[in-house]
């Protein structure tokens, strides 16, 4: 088949549109080189140790104190162990000394690597790039500012030398333990200065720059062991390490030193977990730049009652431990954590990070699962004999299975309905509700409603057989969800952090999230007060509307009570931290409705004490207008407003002071 030529006028059209195309990209470049010259400057610096950081509670009592020295120092590029910036070089950028601010080749890999995972797997940012990107305010992720950031590059590598760039890189990272640069991490970490950082301490610490999951965890030295030494065999590869010091090199340990924390801290659980939560909600260079103050939500009053409560009925065996943590329904607000006796033998946080069998605490969510599901609490019976045998479909696997469920002391009751399996605490109706509900329906709902553990969809979750356990903290603000009539708050710790100068940088947002009605919140509710009322929690009984329901793992390993006001929602736990020893050995049957159950009493009747009791209806709600500076009603010139769904109750009834 001939293709027919263009006519002449159709030639003349091509030559005036490809003439044009031509123009319009050589108008842009010009256009984009005018800006880069004159609009394109030289970041400064990062701005480092502009003052101590102070961590103080909700009246204003000071916790602890990041002192900017011991957090972020700048040091001199003599002051640096080549080791050091050769294992970040062949870390990070392996082609640094050779390129001008962008490694093209590098960014076309890491393009093609992202096409073909369909996510962001690899990336190809050099170390001048990943220097410019901490001192940009924009922090979105929108081909401008990833422009803005190349071009700023390109002028740093014409304006540095390789020495001055990677100094004010390697000042400006964060390694994890609060350390904002290489010399605070080398102290952190090991106790030297970044001179004295040899190929495996170094290659360790460059490990960390890229991999955030390793910072302040709890991950096996095995893991942290394996990432090193596949560094160390890079340097090799590159030339930085003589082929014959690699076995020695790998075969040094660790050498991490145990984290000193902050000097003269109250609560150090607390402000551990604090420093978690202060890199999710700012930058890691601004939260450890220095000159804060972070306000938390920790009531030095309620904290004490917490700790008196729990402590004052613990019994005196080697070994035994408590948690105990309370949560505000209405705003997610931490209000106490008692997670260790020990910070100095112990820095396992046991209110968030210990992971335990949860037992019938978890029954509420099957409740909660089948009133959801148009279940009748009233007229919906089962047979409580024990014991008893369920079949069921593994979802897994698609096979058949059986399940032998028995009640606890073995006690056999007759015909009851869900609300008096729920009061009595009764193993083998609600082993036969989950399989009419089917399992996946309230794993579902657990999560909803703030489980975010691990939750395998197999029937055992009804009676607290979980593949990972959960967390006090995480109980503590899932049956706060039933508090607050379904509405989901995200629990947090910070609520407030102001600069240097006083001006707020950080307020804590108010999001609530329906996750089921108010209706099913209600419906647990009120079954969980019978609870409290004449069932397995009569020892949390107070003198006003309290809702709650005991846990007790198998063989007396975790012993529980999570129990909830409109105000106040919180969670106790009692056991060894060891999971697999058993409390029968040394106390005899410890359950949830006991000793853990008056320590519940005994802190929520002390934190309540000259409160109104507020019954567990929701009072009309109204819209209204709050500034996020000052948490009072907004005035015309507040710049930051936030309109709220708010109960009457909760309203403020002063008008913002801080912008007129």
């Amino acid at each position: 088949m001939t293709i027919p030529r263009p006519s002449r006028l159709g030639r003349m059209l091509l030559k005036l549109a490809g003439g044009a195309a031509l123009a319009v990209f050589v108008i842009a470049a010009a256009v984009l080189g005018v800006y880069y010259w004159l609009f394109v400057t030289v970041p400064a610096p990062m701005r480092l140790a502009l003052g101590d950081t102070r961590v103080v509670t909700a009246d204003g009592t000071v916790l602890a104190v990041f002192l900017a020295q011991e957090h972020a120092q700048p040091v001199a590029y003599s002051s640096i162990s080549p080791a050091a910036v050769q294992a970040v070089v062949a870390k990070e950028d392996a082609r640094f000394f050779e390129h001008d601010g962008v490694d093209y080749g590098a960014l076309i890999r890491a393009a093609i690597a992202d096409v073909k995972a369909r996510k962001v797997v690899q990336g190809g940012s050099t170390i001048t790039q990943q220097y410019v990107k901490t001192t940009l305010d924009d922090r979105s992720r929108s081909l401008t500012r990833k422009v803005r950031e190349l071009l700023i590059a390109r002028k740093v590598e014409g304006a540095l030398s390789k020495e001055e760039i990677i100094t004010r890189y390697l000042n400006s990272v964060y390694f994890g333990r609060g350390a904002y640069g290489i010399e605070a991490a080398a102290r952190r970490y090991f106790a030297v200065e970044a001179t004295q950082l040899d190929y495996p301490k170094a290659a360790l610490l460059a490990v960390l720059i890229s991999a955030p999951s390793l910072k302040d965890s709890s991950v096996e030295p095995a893991e942290l062991k394996a990432q090193r030494d596949a560094l160390l065999k890079r340097m090799v590869e590159l030339g930085y390490i003589a082929p014959s010091g690699l076995k020695a090199a790998q075969d040094t340990p660790l050498g991490i030193v145990a984290d000193r924390g902050e000097k003269d801290v109250r609560l150090p659980y607390v402000v551990d977990f604090l420093k978690k939560e202060l890199l999710e909600v700012l930058p890691a260079e601004v939260a450890y730049g220095g000159g804060l103050t972070i306000e938390t939500s920790i009531d030095p009053r309620l904290q004490a009652y917490a700790e008196l409560a729990a402590y004052g009925r613990l019994p005196d065996t080697e070994g035994l431990a408590v948690a105990l943590v309370s949560v505000e329904p209405s705003t997610g607000l931490i209000r106490t954590m008692v997670a260790g006796r020990d910070y100095a033998k112990s820095q396992f946080n046991l209110a968030t990070q210990a992971h335990r069998q949860p037992g019938s605490a978890f029954k509420p969510f099957v409740l909660a699962a089948a009133l959801e599901q148009g279940y009748d609490p009233q007229t919906t019976t089962f047979l409580g004999a024990t014991p008893f045998t369920v079949s069921y479909r593994d979802a897994t696997s698609g096979l058949d299975r059986s399940w032998s469920v028995s009640n606890y002391e073995d006690e056999s009751y007759g015909t009851v309905n869900l609300v008096e399996a729920t009061v009595h605490s009764v193993n083998t109706v609600y082993a036969q509700l989950i399989t009419k509900l089917g399992a996946d329906k309230v794993a579902d709902l657990a999560k909803r409603a703030g489980i975010t553990s691990p939750l395998r969809a197999d029937p055992a979750i009804a009676l607290g057989g979980l593949s990972v356990g959960v967390s006090p903290l995480e109980m503590a603000s899932a049956y706060a969800t039933f508090a607050n009539d379904g509405y989901r708050v995200e629990p947090h710790i910070i609520s407030r952090i102001t600069d240097s100068e006083g001006a707020v940088i950080y307020h804590s947002p108010h999001k609530e999230q329906p996750v089921f009605s108010p209706d099913v919140a209600f419906g647990v509710t009120q079954i969980l007060q019978e609870v409290v009322r004449r069932g397995t929690g009569f020892r949390a009984r107070l003198d006003r509307p309290v809702a709650g329901k005991t846990g007790t793992s198998q063989g007396f390993r975790d012993a529980w009570f999570i129990g909830y006001t409109p105000q106040l929602s919180t969670a106790v736990w009692m056991g060894y931290p060891d999971a697999a020893r058993s409390m029968e050995e040394t106390l005899g049957k410890v359950a949830g409705g006991t000793i853990p159950a008056q320590m519940w009493h005994d802190f929520t009747s002390a934190a309540l004490e000259g409160k109104d009791a507020v019954p567990f209806r929701r009072i009309d709600v109204v819209m209204v207008s709050i500034c996020r500076a000052s948490m009072k009603l907004s005035v015309p010139a507040c710049p930051d407003k936030e309109v709220l769904a708010l109960e009457k109750n909760q309203v403020p009834t002063e008008y913002c002071d801080m912008h007129k």
